[in-house]
């Protein structure tokens, strides 16, 4: 049987209007885009393609609660040192490619959307003390969707059913009812809810956050910057007595054992010294926050 996937067109009927500025986030997440066919085995993973489309949904979901920032050289600049960390991570290339914006909101927090689509808020920006802290912030994002963690839990049976239209052996041009195109956008509107739901108020768990973090780590060493800017980071959180017992951040390791684990995995690592030239770079760039 061959299954027909008007995935790219469902997506647009469910996806929110959109303002995004991330280089050509705007252009990639809101665009119209023609119908494409494209076909797959019931019983398959969620591809790549897939998985992209799904997080222009919630990306759209991310920036109706968050206002994202249009600052061009601010977004340029985030997506340049996000880039240069994806670049050393087990996934260079997505399907959509990655891509960086910031959004306006005083929570201090990141969110990591299926395929790519990656967010810091202004709050977490201000609490940055240099490029490579950013570095590290990003390299857990990253770690995120190179691990999949917002969309492996996807159950199997449901995923089955989205997107997907039976048809015949030798009738493959069978035109889609507005029933099931009704019936498929509603799937897909449920499936983008509840990974927005992940990505945006329940967070993960002490396992994925713990891979995110070493895994992150790496990525940002690899790309050149210094791992000490992850320990200074936490050691500034323990001190300021930031507190996750509720919303996102409560499924997290505390942040004693995240500081831990980081300084335990430092010395396996080809790390940089955190680079004043960088420092500056950033702090001229945060002045642009506001």
């Amino acid at each position: 049987m061959r299954r027909v996937l008007y995935l790219v067109y469902i997506s647009l009927l469910v996806s929110l209007p959109l303002r995004l500025l991330a280089i050509d986030l705007e252009n990639i997440v809101s665009s119209a885009v023609t119908a494409v066919k494209m076909t797959a085995e019931a019983s398959k993973d969620i591809s790549a393609a897939e998985e992209y489309y799904i997080g222009r949904g919630v990306a759209a979901n991310v920036i109706s609660r968050y206002p994202l920032v249009k600052n061009p050289s601010l977004t340029q600049y985030v997506n340049k040192v996000g880039l240069a960390v994806a670049a050393m991570s087990k996934a260079p290339v997505t399907y959509g490619g990655y891509h960086f914006g910031v959004i306006s909101s005083t929570v201090e927090n990141a969110y990591a959307c299926p395929g790519g689509f990656i967010f810091i808020t202004t709050g977490l920006l201000k609490k940055l003390k240099s490029e490579d802290e950013l570095a590290m912030i990003l390299g857990h994002e990253i770690a995120h969707v190179v691990n999949r963690d917002s969309v492996k839990s996807l159950q199997a049976a449901k995923w089955r059913n989205l997107g997907y239209f039976v048809v015949g052996e030798a009738t493959s041009h069978i035109p889609i009812s507005n029933a099931n195109v009704s019936e498929l956008v509603g799937v897909l509107k449920d499936t983008i809810m509840d990974v927005s739901r992940r990505v945006i108020d329940a967070g993960y768990s002490q396992s994925d956050e713990k891979k995110a973090d070493l895994d992150g780590l790496n990525y940002a060493a690899a790309a050149g910057y210094s791992s000490q800017a992850a320990v200074d980071f936490f050691k500034r959180q323990i001190e300021s007595g930031a507190s996750y017992s509720s919303g996102p951040f409560s499924s997290h390791p505390s942040m004693k054992s995240r500081l831990q684990a980081v300084e335990k995995a430092i010395p396996k690592l080809a790390s940089a010294s955190i680079s004043p030239e960088r420092t500056s770079r950033f702090k001229s760039i945060l002045a642009l926050v506001r």
